[in-house]
């Protein structure tokens, strides 16, 4: 009997096993990433409240083995306020590969304890979602940095300032 064919927007399987779609954007649903951190064969290495480029967010780093590599290390981060988008992440988490190799004795997080932080952190951004309005410069670069990426969208922002001049951060 022949296999039924994927559509590459349904979902794998097997543990970090991305879509096309999931992989061109470097994210995932939010319900998803509750899959990746409660499959069995996943290993939680860091999780806690941190910041980068574009705001704070809740970053998880987890991973799990694989044959040819040894282990795939992802970092994951979401539920927070993307500064320059000025809009809060909110139902999605962005991924990267990272370059994070735990040593062996290092601490593995308890996975109950980092669904629980999960859902206290989504609590608190759903609250801030009800109160927060996107500005219009943050709905502009929203637009530049879906045409380009979020860097590339910076970039223009710090190159030709007087063009957001007149948006403000209504």
């Amino acid at each position: 009997m022949k296999e039924a064919h994927r559509s590459s927007t349904e979902q794998q399987p097997s543990s970090f096993s991305f879509t096309k779609e999931e992989q061109l954007y470097s994210r995932v649903s939010h319900d998803r990433f509750i899959e990746y951190l409660s499959h069995p064969e996943h290993t939680i290495y860091r999780a806690g409240i941190d910041t980068n480029s574009y705001g704070e967010f809740l970053f998880i780093t987890a991973g799990r083995a694989n044959e040819l590599q040894g282990r795939i290390i992802f970092t994951f981060f979401g539920l927070g306020l993307h500064e320059y988008r000025d809009r809060y992440v909110h139902g999605e988490w962005h991924f990267y590969p990272s370059s994070i190799r735990p040593e062996p004795d290092a601490p593995i997080q308890n996975p109950n304890d980092v669904l629980e932080m999960v859902h206290v952190r989504q609590s608190e951004v759903t609250a801030e979602l009800q109160r927060h309005t996107q500005s219009s410069r943050g709905k502009l670069f929203e637009q530049i940095a879906d045409l380009t990426d979020d860097d590339g969208a910076i970039a223009d922002m710090e190159d030709f300032p007087d063009w957001f001049d007149d948006l403000g951060a209504e």
